[in-house]
Parts: C-alpha cells; sequence; structure tokens
C-alpha cells in the first residue's frame, strides 16, 4: 500500500526491498528495489546503509566500498543504528580485504559507549559472506559485534574480547584515512 501509494519514495523502496531479502530470500528483487531507492534518492543514508549490508551479505565487498564512504559521509553525525551498522559495514570490508579495520572499529567502540537506539536488524547474511574470509578472532569479533550493534546486553561479552579491549575510540566525526575505491 505504502508502495502504491507513493512510488518514488527511497524509504518505503527500500523497505520493500529489505521485506523481499527477509522474509522471501529474493535476490534479484531485492536488488531491484534496492536499485530503484538509490534512483529515488542517491544519497538517502539509510537505503546506502542497507545496500551496501546487502552488496556484502553476497559476497560483492568491491561494490560496497564507494557506497559505503558515501553512506558514512551522510550518517556520521546521528547516534543511531545506522551508525552502527555503517561503522560495522566497512569493518567488514576492510577486515575480508587485509585493510586496516582500526578506523571503523574505533569509531563502533565510541558509538557503542555512548549508547544509541537499536532497531530490529539481521546481519546473518553479512557474517555468512565474511566470516570464512576472517581470522578465528576476528570472526569472533565479528560476531560479538553484531549482538552488541543489536541488543545492549550484550555489550559485556563484547567488552570481554581481547581483539576489542585493544581498540581505542575514535570520535565518529574524526577523518577517514585515505580509503582505495575500487
Amino acid at each position: 500500500k505504502a508502495l502504491a501509494a507513493s512510488p518514488n519514495n527511497a524509504t518505503n523502496l527500500s523497505n520493500y526491498a529489505s521485506f523481499l531479502l527477509m522474509r522471501h530470500t529474493d535476490y534479484t528483487r531485492a536488488e531491484e528495489y534496492y536499485m530503484k531507492a538509490l534512483s529515488a534518492d542517491p544519497n538517502h543514508a539509510n537505503v546506502l546503509v542497507n545496500f551496501v549490508q546487502f552488496l556484502i551479505g553476497r559476497g560483492r565487498f568491491s561494490e560496497a566500498i564507494p557506497l559505503s564512504n558515501r553512506a558514512w559521509a551522510r550518517i556520521m553525525k546521528r547516534n543511531e543504528t545506522d551508525v552502527g551498522e555503517a561503522a560495522f559495514s566497512r569493518w567488514l570490508i576492510a577486515a575480508t580485504s587485509g585493510r586496516d579495520g582500526q578506523p571503523a572499529l574505533g569509531r563502533l567502540k565510541s558509538l557503542l559507549q555512548a549508547g544509541f537506539v537499536r532497531s530490529p536488524w539481521s546481519f546473518d547474511a553479512m557474517l555468512s559472506a565474511c566470516i570464512p574470509k576472517l581470522t578465528d578472532e576476528q570472526g569472533k569479533l565479528a560476531g560479538k559485534l553484531a549482538a552488541a550493534l543489536l541488543d545492549e546486553s550484550k555489550l559485556a561479552e563484547l567488552d570481554a574480547d581481547p581483539l576489542w579491549q585493544q581498540v581505542q575510540a575514535i570520535p565518529l566525526d574524526a577523518p577517514w584515512p585515505d580509503e582505495p575505491v575500487t
């Protein structure tokens, strides 16, 4: 009904894409609706973050990199779920490609320390695509980060992780180091 009433609304298009993905596992149609959402509003932060996560979940890391950079530029000043999802996505991209993920982890630490309103979501597709490409320690950290981003009660388990304990918090608005956009 929302799409019929507002067929060019980026939020509605993206929500429908997420519905197709989560409820029907229809990757082709989900991508089609994410693309429609980006056509409707190429700078919509939430659409960008959701599409980045879709691409990562499909193992299309190189396509996700420029979109993750664009998404971060639009959401970095908001303390909410999208910021955590964007930083988590950027860390997964870096970690799976052997690049330094500390800039993303540091921002995640700042966000998690500050607290934010969480919303229901699933990182299962991203984790399935990424964990085989990560070290055992990184894979465990990825699972704990995903859990803590979705459920505040999981922070204690994350805080006990040796890799996480080494991460230094970085302000969300600190400039990112230059990254190759491939």
